[in-house]
């Protein structure tokens, strides 16, 4: 009984050094470095608003979309299947994407200088590039229809 105790405890050990490895394989993604740098410059930014100033919530916005993207791509790097991958990079690209949005609505709000916002855009830019190739790393046979066929080649019609 108490082997088996034993065991169990050097299989947690096995299991957390699993774990680590594979969060520090995630976190030195190309992909997750520019996202953290996304998320960075949003923070220095909004934190350069005037919330007074900022009639349409356009910080709120900012921020939301640059903290949703490292999940996602944690997300993404958590299961293997080629569908719940593309969901997850789905999501990051529309985030991406309002997020640049938002760089043009606050420039035209006035809120803070262009060039700070042009940083942004530019990482966004960056990340889009290395989204692309991450995304085209994905198992395409690694997959299962789940009934929505969405990322199924032969999905039922």
């Amino acid at each position: 009984m108490w082997e088996d105790d034993d065991e169990d405890e050097m299989s947690n050990e096995e299991f957390r050094k699993q774990l680590d490895a594979k969060r520090k394989r995630i976190e030195a993604l190309p992909v997750m470095i520019i996202a953290h740098e996304i998320k960075r410059l949003t923070d220095n930014i909004v934190g350069l608003i005037d919330g007074e100033k900022d009639e349409l919530m356009t910080c709120r916005f900012m921020r939301e979309d640059a903290y949703l993207i490292a999940p996602k791509i944690a997300g993404a790097e958590g299961g293997g299947l080629y569908h719940l991958r593309m969901e997850n990079a789905v999501i990051i690209k529309k985030a991406a994407l309002s997020l640049l949005a938002s760089t043009s609505m606050a420039k035209a709000e006035g809120l803070v200088e262009p060039h700070y916002l042009q940083l942004l855009r530019d990482e966004i830019e960056k990340f889009r590039l290395a989204f692309l190739d991450w995304i085209n790393s994905f198992d395409k046979q690694n997959n299962i229809d789940d009934g929505w066929g969405i990322f199924i080649e032969d999905a039922p019609k």
